[in-house]
Parts: structure tokens; C-alpha cells; sequence
């Protein structure tokens, strides 16, 4: 894959947080094989609109997401007190990285 000028050096997967930079090439690797056929939606049954499967990522992006979320590994403590909120408080606790954490969330 080809590296934008400003991407992160600190990134394990830094090719991961490239989806503006080259988005044809991000797209190939880390979409699933299957997703934009699937925007044609005639495959949808009447009886059932309003749930479908639709594959959006590839094998690889998953992995590499997680290991991406394993290396940054400032993962939530899971109690209600969470710093990263405003007012600190969570009112499901959960053991999550927010994508802004990552510097994930332009990409999303």
C-alpha cells in the first residue's frame, strides 16, 4: 500500500488510517470482497427489509484493527468513572477504545 507523507510512525498498521489519503487503494485492501455488490439491494427480501447482512470489511482490516487496538492499549478501565467523557461518567461500562483515541475517527 502506499504511505501518505504525514502518516503516523507510531502506528502498527499505519496503511490502516489511510482511507483519505489513497481511497482506492484503502478500499481494495480492507473492504470486503463482496460490499459493493451488495449496495445493489435487490437481494433483499420483501418479507424481511429490515434485517440484512451486509459484509463491509475484510478478513484483514478486522485483524488488523484489533492488533491496531491491542498495540495503542489504553483500553477503559469497564466502571462507571471514565475521564474520557465529559461529566466522567459512564452509564454502561464497557471495556472499549474510543476511535478518537486511536485517531481512528476521520477514517471511520
Amino acid at each position: 500500500m502506499v504511505y501518505a507523507k504525514d502518516h503516523s510512525h507510531n502506528k502498527l498498521n499505519p496503511e490502516l488510517f489511510l482511507a483519505e489519503a489513497n481511497p482506492s487503494l484503502w478500499a481494495k485492501e480492507y473492504l470486503h470482497p463482496e460490499y459493493n455488490a451488495s449496495m445493489d439491494m435487490e437481494w433483499v427480501r420483501p418479507e424481511c427489509w429490515d434485517i440484512y447482512n451486509v459484509p463491509m470489511f475484510s478478513e484483514k482490516f478486522c485483524d488488523d484493527f484489533v492488533n491496531e487496538a491491542n498495540h495503542f492499549g489504553e483500553w477503559s478501565g469497564g466502571t462507571y468513572n471514565d475521564n474520557r467523557l465529559q461529566g466522567g461518567y459512564e452509564p454502561v461500562p464497557t471495556k472499549d477504545i474510543h476511535f478518537n483515541q486511536m485517531d481512528f475517527k476521520s477514517t471511520w
